[in-house]
């Protein structure tokens, strides 16, 4: 070391951050004691132990050359009056003033010791408070949490702690951690549960969603709308009026006469049959049940089956939302709107859902043959659209996955084929095969089998009694479009006969 770093011989040498330097620390000893026994001089070592790994050589060195330890506590009360004249906002400098012993609590619980992190956790809670609305403001208590949350986690995520994925972790820890761990897996929720813990009285899933703190804590990212749709949704801040099933969720948080107040609207919103959204049914449907398992209501729970029955068949015609494959269900089948479903795993809760999801698929076939009008009209007015229609998707309807052809009369279909110029039917008949490319009908379009070979036979049929020009026509759209298509499909070869002749 001595060849490498020529120091000079002052009579005081100060060491500071010890903890960050990247040589082993009983190393780091050991040079300090070179100054100390061979040249006589005085060291001071500043560090931060509770981060040192502590080895055996290390403790042995560390007695034999420390001859006083003196251990430092951050002056809170300083600082803190510090941080305030650096807030730049009036109303969020008071905020955090009229809070200080709960700031000053949660900083306790952190075991940080580390102004600095306060400071920053400070910071970050400014742009929060300047971001939500003055009627959020309103609600002190509601204020004290979110100061709470953004403060603790805050904490957690500056300190290393806690990271982004720690912090996704929430809703899945929310729903319950046993429906996410598999047997002999480590606990993913290790270390979000120790964080939660170790600060008293920390609510971690009311008001902000993990995606937001994310956004706040770990990217730096503010947007004013989505923090106060957080907000307005929490139900701290919600209205009877509106969503009051978010209320009753919530009913071990929320005092007797607001649960009862939000059970009644719920109850008439029900009986009145004015829920229509999927997710927010489900919801419904198993906050019903688990009223009534858990006896807060008279009605058995095999008569809230029945019930939950008897709303989805009367929304059947006019409100309820159609499936068109049956995947598009189980994208609810977990949580919605920041929530779990309650007692999504009973069986009570599969059977309504599953019946939901049943009724959903039937209505989406009662749809077909609105669909199939729909591209005979565009057929004749609009080959693009026709074309879209077959082979596209909206976001609310996959039409390109969705077997509505099976609906369309083979032979009404043909006659508004060979009605349309001959040019536009190369243009019709392209569609038609790009939507049966890559052995889709052999997949998700199976239904349209005996509807695409039926169109087939119906246009071989029309050769024996076509004239000589139209025969051209007909035999350009057989042999130059869906016999090609169907040589992706050689199970469908002995259906179809095509003879030689015909093609020259």
């Amino acid at each position: 070391m001595e060849d490498l770093i020529k120091v000079p011989s002052p009579d005081l040498y100060i060491f500071d951050d010890m903890e960050r330097c990247q040589m082993a620390h009983e190393e780091v000893l050991g040079y300090i004691n070179e100054f100390v026994e061979h040249e006589g001089a005085k060291v001071i070592l500043i560090a931060n132990e509770a981060e040192i790994n502590e080895g055996t050589d290390y403790k042995r060195k560390r007695e034999k050359l420390i001859g006083k330890t003196f251990e430092v506590f951050p002056d809170f009360n300083g600082a803190i009056d510090t941080f305030y004249s650096g807030i730049g906002s009036d109303s969020t400098r008071e905020m955090l003033k009229s809070n200080k012993l709960e700031i000053q609590r949660i900083y306790r619980l952190s075991e940080l010791n580390n102004l600095r992190i306060l400071q920053q956790a400070l910071w970050d809670f400014e742009l929060v408070y300047e971001a939500i609305a003055e009627e959020h403001k309103k609600n002190d208590s509601a204020m004290v949490q979110l100061l709470q949350l953004i403060l603790s986690f805050s904490f957690e995520i500056r300190s290393g702690r806690l990271d982004r994925s720690d912090l996704l972790m929430l809703p899945g820890l929310m729903l319950g951690e046993d429906n996410w761990i598999n047997e002999g897996e480590s606990n993913p929720f290790e270390r979000i549960k120790n964080s939660i813990a170790r600060y008293e009285h920390l609510v971690a899933g009311d008001l902000l969603s993990a995606n937001t703190l994310v956004d706040v804590l770990v990217s730096g990212m503010i947007d004013k709308k989505i923090i106060r749709s957080n907000l307005d949704n929490s139900p701290l801040f919600a209205r009877i009026t509106e969503k009051s099933w978010r209320l009753v969720w919530h009913a071990s948080q929320i005092d007797d006469e607001k649960f009862f107040e939000a059970l009644r609207d719920m109850d008439e919103r029900f009986d009145l049959r004015k829920y229509h959204d999927v997710p927010e049914m489900l919801h419904v449907f198993a906050l019903k049940l688990w009223l009534s398992r858990e006896g807060i209501i008279e009605t058995t729970i095999e008569n809230v089956v029945i019930e939950i029955k008897n709303y989805v068949t009367d929304i059947y015609s006019d409100f309820l939302a159609p499936l068109y494959k049956s995947k598009d269900f189980y994208a609810y089948n977990e949580s919605s709107d920041g929530l779990g479903y309650i007692g999504r795993d009973t069986p009570e809760f599969l059977e309504v859902s599953q019946f939901l999801s049943e009724q959903r698929l039937r209505k989406g076939i009662d749809c077909y043959p609105e669909f199939a009008g729909k591209a005979i009209a565009l057929l004749e007015n609009n080959l693009r659209g026709f074309h879209e229609l077959l082979t596209g998707d909206t976001e609310d309807i996959p039409y390109s996955k969705i077997p509505f052809l099976q609906a369309l009369d083979c032979i009404k279909f043909v006659d508004h084929l060979v009605a349309v110029n001959p040019r536009n039917q190369d243009q019709v008949c392209t569609s038609i095969c790009l939507r049966y490319r890559q052995r889709r009908l052999s997949q998700k379009l199976s239904e349209e089998t005996e509807w695409f070979i039926g169109i087939i036979k119906e246009l071989q049929s029309r050769l024996a009694i076509a004239t000589a020009l139209q025969r051209v026509r007909l035999k350009r759209l057989l042999y130059g479009y869906f016999k090609p298509t169907l040589e992706d499909y050689p199970e469908l070869k002995d259906r179809i006969v095509f003879e030689k002749e015909s093609e020259e």
